[in-house]
């Protein structure tokens, strides 16, 4: 598998946890503190991985990718009150 195809499948899945995060959450509580929590989740995997880097490697694209989705839908409950 070539670098792009590697790095394009990590960010997806990155894209994919924090819309099921997301997703749950807001059916459980308000969309901002369910937006909170994906946030402080991406954030924490990314310090996880500062710590640990023999095994991970930190990726601000990481913590981008988990949160783009939910920041977005987040907007969208806003606009639609």
């Amino acid at each position: 598998m070539n670098f792009l195809m590697k790095l394009a499948k990590d960010k997806l899945g990155h894209m994919v946890v924090g819309l099921i995060i997301f997703s749950v959450l807001v059916v459980f509580v308000k969309p901002f503190v369910a937006l909170i929590v994906t946030l402080l989740t991406g954030a924490g995997k990314e310090i996880y991985d500062l710590f640990y880097r023999d095994k991970h490697t930190p990726d601000i694209w990481d913590f981008v990718a988990t949160t783009i989705i939910p920041i977005v839908l987040f907007i969208l409950y806003q606009i639609k009150g």
